[in-house]
C-alpha cells in the first residue's frame, strides 16, 4: 500500500431489529469520487449479520467493470439492483 496511508472515512450504521431501511446497491467510490480511486473499504459486523437479519450482499468480480453511474436523490442514491443470480450474501459473526 505504500508509505502514505490515509484514513478517509468512518461510518456507523445502527439498525434496530425489524428495521425495514435497506442500503441501496452502490460502490463506495460512487459517493467519494476519489481520483485516482486508490482506496479500499472494509466492513465490521458488531453483531451477527445473517441473511435473515440483513447481512451485506456483494456481486463477485463487479469491481472489474470500474465505477458505474450512480443516481437518485438522498437515500435513494445508488445503482440499479443487479440480477439476483449474480448476488452473493456475506453473513458475518
Amino acid at each position: 500500500m505504500g508509505d502514505e496511508i490515509r484514513f478517509w472515512w468512518d461510518q456507523g450504521i445502527n439498525k434496530r431489529p425489524g428495521s425495514r431501511s435497506p442500503i441501496r446497491w452502490h460502490q463506495d467510490n460512487g459517493y467519494f469520487a476519489l481520483r485516482p480511486p486508490h482506496c479500499f473499504g472494509f466492513w465490521i459486523a458488531c453483531d451477527p449479520a445473517t441473511e435473515a437479519n440483513g447481512c451485506m450482499h456483494i456481486v463477485p468480480g463487479s469491481q472489474r467493470a470500474g465505477l458505474q453511474p450512480h443516481a437518485g436523490p438522498g437515500d435513494e442514491f445508488g445503482l440499479v439492483e443487479p440480477p439476483e443470480a449474480n448476488i452473493l450474501p456475506v453473513p458475518m459473526q
